[in-house]
């Protein structure tokens, strides 16, 4: 899911934000972009893992309670979204439950 809204994933503008795109971003207060990279995204992530091969991450659970609940929350909202074109969330509520 790619759509959410900036300003639910960034409320405060505090957040630094990669964005990998084939186009470039459109940046408001909760989207200020710290690195853009232009490109095919498949192949710049895959630049960005071999270029990140070794380094050691911390995972923080809380965070990613949090997120998970944000993803949960806006799938859930949208999966009702009567709106055209269809919004993100509606397209994956839709597919999951056609499959």
């Amino acid at each position: 899911l790619q759509e959410f809204d900036p300003s639910r994933i960034n409320p405060d503008g505090d957040k630094k934000i990669v964005h990998i795109h084939r186009i470039p971003a459109e940046v408001d207060d909760s989207y200020s972009v710290d690195v853009g990279i232009i490109g095919d995204i498949s192949a710049s992530l895959d630049a960005l893992a071999t270029e990140l091969d070794g380094l050691r991450w911390t995972i923080d659970d809380e965070d990613t309670t949090a997120t998970r609940t944000l993803l949960a929350e806006e799938l859930e909202q949208g999966a009702a979204d009567e709106r055209y074109p269809l919004a993100p969330q509606r397209v994956i509520a839709d597919t999951r439950a056609a499959l």
